[in-house]
């Protein structure tokens, strides 16, 4: 098992073997580790793939403890990635510029549901029917994102 971690101020990742510092890395219900925002190592690698800067995942991470659009807490450690965090990009700036306010984490589901469909699309189907996904619903972070008069993708 790999671990990664965000070193200091340089905002480098750090991907180690099985024996890092535990005052940095938690280990939650047996199965994988996380940093101290309670992030499994999966999604920080991700974040890195996604080029999503140390500073801007730092922030999401202490923002964002569950889904933006279902508010389902993320599962630490669980096989399922459809209650595992994954990142969202609100449109396609924050692929090339990520922002605190572009980028959030979402549950597996909403993400892979959304898909490359606008918010004012994605709020009109199904899936956020069934689930009571709406403007009024969801989490003051995409409110905000909304009230700036941005689509979304």
């Amino acid at each position: 098992m790999t671990l990664c971690r965000i070193l200091g101020s340089s905002g480098r990742y750090s991907c180690q073997p099985h024996a890092v510092r535990t005052d940095k890395l938690t280990r939650k219900e047996g199965l994988e580790m996380t940093n101290r925002w309670g992030i499994p190592s999966r999604v920080l690698r991700n974040a890195k793939k996604y080029r999503i800067p140390p500073r801007i995942v730092r922030h999401v991470a202490r923002r964002d403890k569950s889904c933006v659009y279902c508010k389902l807490r993320f599962g630490i450690g669980t096989r399922s990635r459809s209650n595992l965090a994954s990142w969202e990009h609100m449109d396609g700036r924050s692929v090339r510029q990520p922002k605190v306010w572009n980028i959030t984490l979402c549950c597996g589901s909403c993400n892979t549901s959304r898909g490359p469909k606008g918010l004012a699309e994605w709020f009109d189907s199904a899936y956020c029917r069934k689930n009571n996904i709406n403007r009024r619903t969801v989490a003051p972070v995409i409110r905000r994102y909304l009230g700036r008069g941005l689509q979304g993708l």
